[in-house]
């Protein structure tokens, strides 16, 4: 014919203008008849056989197909449709037959005279059954089918740990569509979606979402971190701690949010809206007893947190200490709020009554430390979500009656906050601790 043999399959077919499915169907048979193949002379391949062999194979098949109907009569029977039906040892002599038989199974099913058709639901369910180890044939097919999927598997592995860009794909990111193009690019077949899916569950690999972490870029983090935890577990019985955190500005308006409605009806909220006011607060939660202070501020500045620490002077005049922690806020750190607390300080000593006011600042994006903010968050899902305040006084009202009842809560059932910053070994990864990278909790 004249034709090129070497490369890739699918190049291999397009060229013969042969139907690529049947000859992956049938790869090994048509391996095994080039091995036979020898060159004359460049592209002209002669093969050596006649058609008198052939004639002859053909003919010992039929007499081996007689021989077993002799042998075992009713292995075929007529029904009144003229449909045959086949007995199942008769069936598998046709498979273990079919195994010894190295040429196209489209003539060896015409030879012993059964329907292409059937013989090929035959082999889907042979191949279906358990692995019997007194078929040699079968076993030598089984585990070249496997070989052939482990090596399609490692390859598609191989491919992953490159780019999509690598291959002239205009993705980030790999699917199973875009991998088996970078398959077929490189190997010449195109497997199917599925094929792919199926193959990269063997190999253990699956698509994952990335997950967000908190992470801290303070060169300091782990020592500030074990400050936080050592003084919460050392507390005394006359020593509070507080996390204290702001919250604001919230505008006073139409929030979207999560509500039981009707499967046909459709919750919306504008995203244009007329300004009716913001609030601002600060807040401090008490971590031994889940009691939460706050106070609403024109603004967020050293102002609202020195009335916010005069509050929590004035609350808790009989305690010999009060710890304070908060973020790396600008106005936390401020000349005015120092000096003020130094002051402050120095004053109650003098008059010897009330508690000292001591400063532990947290790390610099520590907020998953500072656990007034999941109580600012489970607030705004509780009184802000899915709200329409006409006024700020409304919100407030709102929002002070959600804490007071939650006071409220705590005070008969005690609880200490937060779950992992009382757990001594929470922060013994020391790579993760220094870097601060852990999930939000």
């Amino acid at each position: 014919m004249g034709l090129d043999i070497e490369g890739p399959l699918l190049r291999i077919c397009k060229l013969a203008q042969v139907n690529r499915p049947q000859v992956y169907e049938r790869k090994m048979q048509i391996e095994k008849a080039f091995e036979r193949l020898e060159l004359a002379s460049p592209g002209r391949p002669v093969i050596q056989s006649n058609s008198e062999l052939r004639a002859d194979k053909l003919s010992q098949l039929l007499e081996q197909v007689y021989d077993f109907q002799r042998e075992h009569p009713g292995s075929i029977a007529l029904n009144s449709g003229r449909h045959a039906t086949y007995s199942s040892g008769f069936i598998r002599f046709i498979l273990d037959l079919h195994d010894k038989w190295d040429g196209a199974s489209e003539l060896f099913c015409k030879q012993i005279k059964i329907p292409y058709d059937t013989f090929r639901v035959w082999i889907k369910k042979d191949k279906l059954e358990a692995y019997d180890k007194d078929r040699p044939q079968y076993r030598r097919h089984f585990d070249k089918r496997k070989s052939a999927s482990d090596v399609m598997a490692k390859k598609l592995v191989e491919i992953i740990h490159d780019r999509p860009r690598s291959f002239g794909i205009n993705r980030s990111n790999w699917n199973h569509g875009t991998l088996a193009l970078a398959y077929n690019s490189l190997y010449g077949i195109l497997p199917s979606n599925s094929t792919v899916g199926r193959l990269l569950r063997k190999t253990g690999c699956k698509f994952k979402k990335a997950r967000r972490v908190l992470t801290s870029p303070d060169p300091n983090y782990r020592e500030k971190v074990e400050i936080v935890l050592n003084t919460l577990q050392n507390l005394k019985h006359d020593e509070l701690f507080f996390f204290i955190d702001e919250l604001g500005p919230l505008r006073i308006k139409k929030y979207g949010g999560s509500a039981i409605v009707h499967k046909h009806e459709a919750l919306t909220f504008p995203q244009v809206q007329n300004h009716k006011g913001a609030i601002i607060m600060a807040g401090a939660l008490c971590a031994t007893t889940n009691q939460i202070t706050w106070l609403y501020s024109p603004r967020k500045d050293a102002q609202s947190m020195i009335d916010l620490i005069e509050v929590l002077f004035n609350k808790h005049s009989t305690m010999k200490r009060i710890l304070l922690t908060w973020d790396a806020a600008s106005w936390h750190g401020s000349n005015q709020l120092v000096e003020w607390l130094d002051t402050f300080n120095a004053d109650t000593m003098h008059n010897g009554f009330g508690p000292l006011i001591d400063l532990i600042p947290l790390p610099t994006s520590s907020q998953f430390i500072d656990v007034i903010e999941s109580i600012f968050s489970g607030m705004k899902r509780a009184v802000i979500h899915h709200s329409d305040y006409q006024s700020e006084n409304e919100m407030k009202t709102a929002i002070s009656r959600h804490f007071m009842e939650r006071n409220a809560y705590f005070a008969e059932n005690p609880k200490r906050v937060g779950k992992k910053i009382w757990e001594v070994d929470f922060f013994q990864d020391t790579n993760n601790m220094r870097s601060g990278n852990y999930r939000e909790w």
